[in-house]
């Protein structure tokens, strides 16, 4: 249950609320521009915590080591909302910067829950 606890934690709360209530951008390039840590470490260091969480339970899973159902009941939402709206940003990001392995295995994470969705 450590990892239902994680997110139930108000910071990581606050962060997934951020992003569906209050940051806006228009495309990537914007996106950089107003919550990269070069604009903004602050702001960048709370996303790229969630980030590393989501990534985490990602490797767990995919080494079999959590079950897939579990996580999908406890955290398929914020799952799907974090990599629905930061996803794009971060697919982008890795082709500009020709690194793979930023936020790797999220989208791993959510293409597990949304299989699971789809039935």
């Amino acid at each position: 249950m450590q990892i239902y606890d994680r997110m139930s934690q108000p910071e990581l709360s606050a962060i997934i609320n951020d992003i569906r209530y209050n940051m806006h951008w228009t495309d990537s390039e914007d996106f950089w521009r107003k919550y990269g840590a070069e604009a903004n470490i602050a702001e960048y260091s709370r996303l790229a915590s969630a980030g590393n969480y989501f990534k985490g339970i990602s490797v767990l899973l995919r080494r079999g080591l959590i079950d897939k159902v579990f996580i999908y009941d406890l955290l398929s939402s914020p799952i799907k909302l974090y990599w629905e709206r930061m996803g794009p940003v971060i697919l982008e990001r890795r082709k500009v910067t020709s690194n793979q392995n930023l936020f790797a295995f999220v989208d791993y994470l959510y293409d597990e829950m949304k299989k699971i969705e789809a039935g």
